[in-house]
């Protein structure tokens, strides 16, 4: 009997990841921006932790 690709357990898989890449780049993102508020003066460094 030939075994037939699961592609429900592929799409599952495929979702995890891209929810997974969604998060670690708007992460990327927030940082990002808040560093470049801090080096133009727009956000003081104790700042960047409250809204953290």
């Amino acid at each position: 009997m030939p075994q037939e690709p699961d592609y429900k357990a592929a799409y599952e898989i495929l979702d995890q990841a891209l929810r997974e890449a969604d998060r670690v780049l708007r992460q990327a993102h927030l940082r990002t921006v808040l560093r470049i508020q801090q080096e133009t003066g727009q956000l003081d460094p104790e700042d960047e932790t409250s809204e953290l």
